[in-house]
């Protein structure tokens, strides 16, 4: 049985849709894909959102880091 919840994780981690159609137990099918997308995209723009918080101060440090020993 399709797992939408594990669609929208793996969308979220890859911006794959046929990976996360594959990941989600669905047929791999574009439409389908972009169906589901469409469909749930305020949940998946707001994981996005929190995924960037919780990882965009460490990349700042990265970038930073990188900068001082290029």
């Amino acid at each position: 049985m399709p797992d939408t919840e594990q669609f929208i994780q793996t969308y979220v981690e890859t911006g794959d849709i046929l990976a996360s159609l594959k990941e989600g137990g669905y047929k791999a099918n574009k439409n389908t894909g972009y169906n589901l997308r469409k469909k749930h995209q305020d949940e998946i723009e707001q994981k996005i959102q929190e995924r960037l918080r919780g990882s965009g101060p460490r990349a700042l440090t990265v970038v930073e880091a990188l900068m001082t020993s290029a």
